[in-house]
């Protein structure tokens, strides 16, 4: 399927060049022709099939690779609202336009990466899609839009828009909600409020990456937490982090207190001078990506069940905000600028 996906585009941009192609008109499959980015308004044909539809097909180019689970995920929700937006079809196709959670093996019986986790948000099939009349392709450009940024984390009407979106039209598929609900249940105490603390390291204390968030210390993330739950009387912490070492902090403050769920972490990783984004690292497991992804979903899931939120500012958090759709009773996004 990607060969034919792949000959039809490239048969458009040597029409889009007049026949003068050029090797630097090809940046990706879904590339770049004399500087215009043509994909997502220009249908292709891949068969005789759903003549009476348009189908819009969500994707990122590999460049893209090093970004998040959350970080795609807003932009794959963007892409799908556009294409209802467009009255077109959206399908997502993480399966010949691989990101780095794809795994070589199938998960529940797919190779699309979207559908290890969720159900197709226009309920069509990627085979029934590339036999079908008119295919649209979302562009390279990653939209502004779907930035983390202060006009949407701040905007209690924009993240309830959303929230009401996904409810209505990303679905769980049932493993993945099992899993979650499962996780979930194993931790929760009756009639408890919990406050969920996500503390994000790693990658970005160690690297900086330029313009995201600056995440504030773990110490003063605990100092936080005691004060908010001393406050509105919050019995237990919920902690998201990537880190060992400031699991056993929160741990020593709380004690039985602190709730967490079965996942790994990444520490060893970043103790050598040689470190890479969190997202080039796996551990050795099988169906390591996958699983990261899962873990990390479900922990972000959780924390937006939590009666309230402290952390800093990410992907992770802000999708925290986004599943909650603004049923927290407060929250704290602790913006302390972002890295140069």
């Amino acid at each position: 399927m990607y060969c034919e996906v792949r000959r039809e585009l490239f048969s458009l941009v040597v029409k889009k060049c007049g026949g003068r192609l050029r090797v630097r008109n090809i940046c990706s499959l879904l590339g770049v022709c004399a500087k215009r980015r043509f994909y997502g308004d220009i249908p292709l044909s891949f068969g005789e099939l759903n003549s009476d539809k348009t189908f819009y097909v969500v994707t990122l180019r590999d460049s893209n690779s090093k970004c998040g689970f959350f970080s795609l995920f807003h932009v794959w929700i963007f892409y799908v609202m556009l294409a209802m937006k467009k009255n077109m079809i959206p399908v997502v196709d993480l399966e010949n336009f691989k990101t780095a959670y794809s795994e070589e093996d199938p998960i529940h019986g797919t190779r699309n990466a979207w559908e290890y986790f969720f159900e197709q948000p226009g309920g069509i099939a990627l085979d029934e899609v590339y036999k079908s009349r008119n295919v649209v392709f979302s562009t390279t450009k990653w939209p502004e839009e779907s930035s983390i940024n202060s006009e949407y984390y701040n905007d209690a009407s924009k993240i309830k828009i959303m929230y009401d979106f996904i409810n209505t039209y990303i679905k769980f598929n049932k493993p993945t909600l099992d899993y979650i609900n499962n996780a979930w249940n194993a931790i929760r105490p009756d009639d408890k409020k919990i406050l969920a603390a996500y503390s994000r390291g790693t990658d970005y204390n160690k690297l900086k990456p330029a313009n995201h968030h600056i995440q504030p210390d773990p110490s003063f993330l605990i100092e936080q937490a005691k004060k908010i739950m001393r406050e509105n009387n919050y019995e237990y912490v919920f902690l998201v982090t990537d880190e060992k070492k400031v699991h056993d902090m929160f741990s020593r403050e709380f004690g039985d207190k602190l709730l967490s769920v079965e996942c790994v972490y990444y520490d060893e990783f970043y103790e050598a001078d040689d470190s890479r984004y969190i997202i080039e690292y796996f551990h050795d497991r099988e169906h390591a990506r996958y699983r990261a992804a899962l873990e990390y979903l479900t922990k972000i899931v959780i924390a937006s069940k939590c009666g309230y939120l402290i952390g800093g500012i990410n992907g992770g958090s802000v999708a925290a905000l986004t599943f909650n759709g603004g049923r927290y009773d407060g929250t704290n996004l602790i913006d302390i600028g972002r890295y140069a």
